[in-house]
């Protein structure tokens, strides 16, 4: 009886032994597989914060200049309408990624508030709302500039430097600017801070304005071309965004709103439609924001934060390694270039009208190179090998 209890423990002892000895490598198996997913979203979350710093902290990017100085963290409204105009479907070259995509979001915010009585508006002096295309001036202009058209697209850097009569190229228009003298019309200071944009009186006006170049001229009811004489002028002159300070009366209360705003760029969703690999195909995902400042001009700045949306998948994958060829290629053009990469497809990957897609996600291929892309049908693991020769970059499998 007593060698049966004994061997009933040994048994109970030995099965105990099993399942713990079991236990142990399977928690050590998750343990391994935790950390390493906890390192590829780390790895990416790095990634995607260094994409991040380099448009919101470069002049290249996003960054504002102000005298020739980079100020970090404030974005310049001008690169960020340019890139939201440039960059759609396509990451900009100051922030490539590799092995991952993604798509940016910025957004102003929206504010609102009052001032009551003995305070002096000035959120409306420098309101960019309430701004006009003009030409602005270092010194207090003696002279008018009259443009024949919108100025808005001629610009440019904004300097406008040189001899004037100066016919402008504004994106296919041309615009033609003259300097008129109509100092006869000029109004003291004192006689300008009763005069407005409704007045019936003939008058010109320098004005304040809340830019680099701090002055303007403005005339009212006056043709130039009948009423002042029409000169030749050379010198240093600002064309953009100009704003004139515009007062408002103390002891009166005001209530102003500025409104949300956003913008995006990079490989935003079409149509509702994702340009990131499907759900199936994508490995990892990160959501990133910070706060930033929007730059206006000197004096005129509005609080808002920038998200980046970074994505590492199948599709990812493929489009960076093209793209990577493509870039050394074009250092290099006459050079043979060859890349292979083994990648596992979850779903069919074609290439057509520049665009390579998966299912209906699909995403620009930024190439100055023709593309030879043989479509990749079949699921599971692929040998894809990229050649660059002559001038063509080609994709098989």
């Amino acid at each position: 009886m007593k060698g049966q209890m004994n061997f009933f423990i040994k048994a109970i002892l030995i099965v105990i032994s099993v399942l713990a000895f079991t236990s142990i490598i399977f928690i050590s198996q998750m343990s391994k597989v935790t950390t390493v997913e906890e390192k590829g979203s780390s790895e990416l979350r790095m990634d995607a914060l260094e994409i991040l710093q380099k448009l919101v902290n470069t002049k290249e990017c996003l960054a504002y200049e102000y005298e020739n100085v980079t100020q970090k963290g404030n974005l310049d409204i001008n690169k960020i309408l340019d890139f939201n105009n440039t960059f759609q479907g396509l990451e900009p070259r100051c922030a490539k990624a590799r092995d991952f995509d993604y798509n940016i979001e910025i957004t102003q915010f929206e504010k609102k508030f009052k001032t009551y009585k003995g305070m002096l508006i000035k959120e409306k002096e420098c309101d960019p709302e309430n701004s006009n295309w003009s030409i602005a001036f270092h010194g207090q202009p003696s002279i008018y500039i009259y443009c024949d058209g919108d100025l808005e697209g001629c610009c440019g850097s904004g300097e406008l430097d040189g001899h004037f009569p100066r016919t402008l190229n504004c994106g296919g228009r041309k615009v033609t600017c003259t300097p008129y003298d109509c100092s006869k019309y000029i109004k003291s200071q004192e006689e300008c801070e009763k005069i407005y944009e409704d007045t019936t009186k003939m008058a010109c006006c320098v004005r304040k304005t809340c830019n680099t170049h701090p002055w303007m001229m403005e005339c009212y009811n006056i043709d130039p071309a009948i009423n002042c004489t029409k000169i030749t002028w050379h010198g240093h002159a600002w064309c953009g965004l100009t704003i004139t300070a515009s007062k408002e009366p103390y002891g009166v209360n005001y209530t102003a709103d500025i409104n949300q705003k956003s913008w995006g760029f990079a490989y935003l969703p079409i149509s509702g439609t994702s340009s990131f690999s499907p759900h199936d195909a994508k490995k990892e995902e990160v959501v990133l924001v910070l706060p930033i400042t929007i730059r206006y001009n000197e004096t005129t700045m509005r609080e808002g934060e920038i998200k980046i949306t970074a994505v590492r998948g199948e599709l990812e994958t493929i489009s960076s390694l093209i793209e990577d060829i493509c870039a050394k290629a074009e250092k290099n053009p006459s050079e043979t270039l060859i890349v292979a990469r083994d990648i596992y497809i979850t779903y069919p990957v074609l290439y057509h009208g520049g665009q390579l897609c998966m299912m209906n996600n699909c995403k620009n291929i930024d190439c100055a190179f023709p593309i030879n892309f043989e479509n990749i049908t079949q699921k599971g693991m692929h040998n894809v090998e990229l050649n660059y020769n002559s001038g063509v970059v080609s994709v098989k499998t």
